[in-house]
Protein backbone atom coordinates (compact mmCIF):
# COMPACT_ATOMS: atom_id res chain seq x y z
CA UNK A 1 0.00 0.00 0.00
CA UNK A 2 2.73 2.21 0.68
CA UNK A 3 4.79 1.73 -2.76
CA UNK A 4 1.50 2.44 -4.08
CA UNK A 5 0.44 5.66 -2.55
CA UNK A 6 4.55 6.28 -3.40
CA UNK A 7 4.30 5.50 -7.00
CA UNK A 8 0.86 7.63 -7.44
CA UNK A 9 3.29 10.96 -5.71
CA UNK A 10 5.87 10.46 -8.20
CA UNK A 11 4.00 10.33 -10.88
CA UNK A 12 1.44 13.14 -10.30
CA UNK A 13 3.04 15.73 -12.81
CA UNK A 14 1.19 18.44 -11.47
CA UNK A 15 3.63 18.51 -8.09
CA UNK A 16 7.44 20.20 -8.33
CA UNK A 17 10.18 17.87 -6.81
CA UNK A 18 9.93 19.45 -3.08
CA UNK A 19 6.03 19.18 -3.00
CA UNK A 20 6.31 15.57 -3.81
CA UNK A 21 8.84 15.35 -1.32
CA UNK A 22 6.58 16.57 1.54
CA UNK A 23 3.81 14.32 -0.07
CA UNK A 24 5.86 11.65 0.17
CA UNK A 25 6.43 12.34 4.23
CA UNK A 26 3.04 13.08 4.57
CA UNK A 27 1.77 10.28 3.40
CA UNK A 28 4.40 7.94 5.41
CA UNK A 29 6.63 6.33 2.90
CA UNK A 30 8.91 5.01 5.38
CA UNK A 31 11.87 2.79 5.40
CA UNK A 32 13.03 0.72 8.23
CA UNK A 33 16.66 0.06 9.07
CA UNK A 34 18.72 -0.01 12.48
CA UNK A 35 15.44 0.55 14.67
CA UNK A 36 15.17 4.05 12.87
CA UNK A 37 12.11 4.67 10.65
CA UNK A 38 13.35 6.51 7.88
CA UNK A 39 11.87 8.00 4.57
CA UNK A 40 12.91 6.91 1.69
CA UNK A 41 14.53 9.93 0.52
CA UNK A 42 16.43 10.09 4.04
CA UNK A 43 17.57 6.15 3.84
CA UNK A 44 19.28 7.23 0.70
CA UNK A 45 20.88 10.24 1.77
CA UNK A 46 22.29 8.68 4.51
CA UNK A 47 23.59 5.73 2.40
CA UNK A 48 24.92 7.98 -0.18
CA UNK A 49 26.73 9.97 2.70
CA UNK A 50 27.95 6.85 4.11
CA UNK A 51 29.59 5.50 1.11
CA UNK A 52 31.48 8.89 -0.08
CA UNK A 53 32.85 9.49 3.28
CA UNK A 54 34.45 6.18 3.26
CA UNK A 55 36.18 7.21 -0.44
CA UNK A 56 37.44 9.83 1.17
CA UNK A 57 38.75 9.58 4.38
CA UNK A 58 42.07 8.47 3.02
CA UNK A 59 42.43 11.97 1.01
CA UNK A 60 40.93 13.94 4.12
CA UNK A 61 43.67 12.63 6.52
CA UNK A 62 46.47 13.68 3.91
CA UNK A 63 45.01 17.26 3.67
CA UNK A 64 45.01 17.38 7.62
CA UNK A 65 48.55 16.15 7.35
CA UNK A 66 49.07 19.36 4.94
CA UNK A 67 47.78 21.84 6.83
CA UNK A 68 49.02 20.82 9.76
CA UNK A 69 52.64 20.88 8.47
CA UNK A 70 52.19 23.99 7.05
CA UNK A 71 50.80 25.47 9.95
CA UNK A 72 54.28 24.82 11.94
CA UNK A 73 56.09 25.36 9.40
CA UNK A 74 54.51 29.24 8.80
CA UNK A 75 55.45 29.57 12.94
CA UNK A 76 58.18 28.44 12.79
CA UNK A 77 59.33 30.43 10.25
CA UNK A 78 58.61 33.88 12.52
CA UNK A 79 61.21 32.47 14.72
CA UNK A 80 64.14 32.07 12.66
CA UNK A 81 66.87 34.83 12.52
CA UNK A 82 66.82 36.88 9.26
Amino acid sequence: MERDAYEAIMLDESLTPDEQELAVEAAGVRQASNMTVLTLRQHTEITVLTHALSDLRGPAALTGLGVLAGTIASVWSLYLPD
